[in-house]
């Protein structure tokens, strides 16, 4: 037979609709956030190679009268300047529209030209309807280089200009590889009042689509192959794509074109060592403790019936390494969360995609994993960095604080006392953004910490309130104060601060409206 052209691709996004496979949810998700006039920022996340550069190619190719879609990768190969992002971005917004090639001067010369005067004519363009940027790889962008010239915080400044401006116009589908709770702060802060969406794994439906139309009329699968791949890429688009793409060059290099499970075990191996880079990237943004976690569950006695929390502390105990209890209990629901893991009904944690364990198995060893836990100091997981924070703390040397409470975070993402005191710290050095967001991450977790985190959060709010009322943004103040209040009924500040306002406020009521109207705002200053 002649050799045939193999149609499974893994890596290349999905740019052609019949190489596109499930995510109409996803799809209608957009399409239902874009029919409100004042939206215009979502924000999908989702691991690395879980095909969301493959749904903005689709979105970017639907023909929609209600708005132009230009479609910009931010790790495109361009640097990282604000000038040159803003004139890349310029660059794909008039090519999406046919509009004349912008010249790079006008970006370097002044970073507003962009929104000053580029996308002034864009709109003119446009007539009634939006534009929609979607923004790929967000998160790579490094912000405060040494080096001015390629720090891209003024270009996020600009979006976030764009952003909270009352012209929504310009809608913004920004995606990321990692969770919005990782992201710096100065990224974080642009996705406040963001519609945000988890790229997940797909459903079977979808799997199997992917499995047999690529190779429809060449390539037969029994039922129980198509089962043993879904079995082993537990339906993540790359490993789906990589472990077909095997298949069909097994199925060319022997002239076998029906696919048993044989077949299928046979091409494991060499889809491995095809993803191993793929699969190296995967283990170098899991912290060291995940590390030991994933280790311990891809072990053989936990091969297929997963392993409960129980077990995972009892194998910490044999291995003698020193986890704590309460911050191995929370790290395997943080890895099913990112779809990495996942739970039973009967709370036994196994793998998403067997794949990822056998090449685990494969590639690592428990000497490795325990004795990077030994060499980054996780024998006491994470608390000389923590302690040595606080002691910092209570002698007023903020930086060194925060450095060791990053510090223990970047061991456990997971140590929320570590996170409460990074949020006391940033409260303290007046970096009132970032302690507002601490703090209201903590207060998720429930408990004591949560009441602690509160109590923080309305301090930083009614601080925020004060900044606000400087810069003569009083509604916004007010706003902070009232959140504040919410938080802690007794908050001398915020309660002290709003009785001006309605004190003002009710003033010049007084004089505009007169008596009855001003009432209601008295009756609040005196509460």
């Amino acid at each position: 037979m002649p050799r045939v052209h193999n149609p499974y691709f893994a890596g290349p996004p999905a740019t052609q609709p019949d190489t596109f496979f499930g995510r109409e949810d996803v799809l209608q998700f957009v399409d239902d956030a874009l029919s409100s006039s004042m939206q215009n920022l979502i924000v999908f996340y989702g691991q690395r190679r879980i095909g969301k550069t493959s749904i903005l190619h689709q979105i970017s190719r639907r023909n929609n009268q209600e708005y132009k879609a230009a479609f910009f990768d931010l790790q495109s190969g361009i640097t990282n300047s604000a000038a040159d992002l803003l004139y890349g971005l310029a660059r794909a917004i008039a090519g999406e529209l046919k509009l004349p090639k912008p010249s790079r001067s006008n970006f370097e010369s002044d970073l507003d030209f962009f929104h000053t005067d580029f996308l002034p004519h864009v709109y003119e363009h446009l007539g009634n309807r939006r534009l929609l940027l979607l923004l790929d790889e967000f998160d790579v962008l490094s912000l405060k280089t040494d080096n001015a010239e390629l720090d891209a915080l003024p270009f996020v400044q600009t979006l976030n200009h764009i952003i909270q401006s009352d012209n929504k116009q310009v809608i913004f589908l920004f995606v990321i590889g990692r969770r919005l709770k990782e992201l710096p702060s100065q990224q974080l802060q642009i996705f406040r009042g963001a519609l945000t969406r988890q790229i997940n794994l797909l459903d079977k439906e979808a799997t199997l689509q992917l499995i047999r139309r690529p190779a429809q009329g060449v390539l037969t699968y029994q039922d129980e192959a198509i089962e043993h791949i879904w079995a082993l890429t537990g339906g993540h688009p790359y490993f789906t794509q990589l472990l077909c793409h095997e298949i069909f060059n097994q199925a060319q290099r022997r002239d076998s074109w029906e696919v048993a499970v044989t077949d299928v075990e046979a091409a494991v191996n060499n889809a491995v060592n095809a993803g191993q880079s793929a699969l190296e990237w995967f283990w170098d943004e899991v912290s060291l403790i995940e590390r030991f976690t994933l280790y311990t569950l891809s072990q053989p006695e936990f091969n297929g019936s997963g392993a409960s929390l129980d077990q995972l502390i009892a194998q910490r105990n044999a291995r003698g390494v020193q986890i704590p209890d309460f911050e191995l209990r929370a790290l395997p629901d943080r890895l099913v969360d990112r779809e990495v893991l996942k739970r039973d009904l009967r709370d036994h944690y196994g793998f998403a995609v067997e794949l990822v364990r056998r090449w685990i198995v494969q590639s690592h060893s428990l000497e490795e994993v325990t004795s990077e836990l030994v060499r980054s100091g996780v024998a006491e997981p994470a608390k000389d960095f923590f302690k040595a924070g606080q002691a910092a703390y209570r002698e007023e040397h903020l930086a060194l604080a925060l450095d060791n409470f990053n510090r223990a975070l970047s061991i456990n993402p997971d140590y929320v006392e570590a996170r409460l005191w990074l949020a006391r710290t940033r409260l303290k050095k007046h970096d009132l953004l970032e302690a507002i967001d601490e703090f209201t991450y903590v207060e998720r977790f429930g408990g004591q910490v949560a009441r602690e985190a509160r109590l923080g959060l309305a301090d930083a709010r009614a601080q925020y309130g004060l900044q606000l009322e400087a810069d003569d943004n009083a509604a916004d103040a007010r706003t902070q104060y009232e959140q504040a209040v919410d938080l802690d009924p007794q908050h001398k500040l915020a309660n002290a601060q709003l009785s001006k306002i309605y004190i003002r406020q009710a003033e010049t009521t007084l004089h505009s409206e007169g008596v009855s109207a001003a009432e209601p705002l008295y009756e609040q200053a005196l509460r």
